[in-house]
């Protein structure tokens, strides 16, 4: 639970920004941002499943589960990876897509196969770039 409430306020960090003010008013008793509270996840009888493609410099990018499947000898999480061509408009903003999933505790190895695609916006296709297997850390 220690490791699951540093990534939560990781992914939910406190905003220091300055008190909105109004010209003519003055905030008697400014209110101070609170940390998003951290989920409760009972671990006896759930693993987690975090998948984060990294932080990228604008908008197009994504990361999402499309199957679990668990068996005797393990649990297979794929995983679809996108990014945007030369052709897709995207927002100067940054991004760091991230995907989370319970599933019941399991003690069997868990393996990624994460297959990355690249976005056609011009002819509204996705084009595979690479698949990944990796055996992932448990939670």
């Amino acid at each position: 639970m220690d490791e699951w409430s540093e990534v939560w306020k990781e992914l939910h960090p406190v905003s220091h920004r300055p008190p909105v003010t109004v010209p003519g008013y003055e905030a008697s008793n400014p209110t101070q941002p609170e940390q998003e509270p951290v989920p409760l996840i009972d671990f006896s009888k759930f693993t987690l499943l975090m998948v984060a493609s990294g932080r990228y410099p604008g908008t197009g990018y994504a990361i999402a589960f499309t199957s679990i499947v668990q068996d005797h000898g393990g649990t297979i999480v794929k995983v679809l990876k996108t990014s945007p061509g030369k052709e897709c408009g995207v927002l100067d903003v940054p991004t760091s897509p991230i995907a989370l999933a319970l599933i019941p505790r399991t003690d069997h190895a868990i393996m990624f196969d994460i297959a990355e695609v690249k976005e056609d916006c011009a002819n509204h296709e996705m084009k595979r770039i690479d698949a990944v297997r990796s055996n992932g850390p448990q939670n």
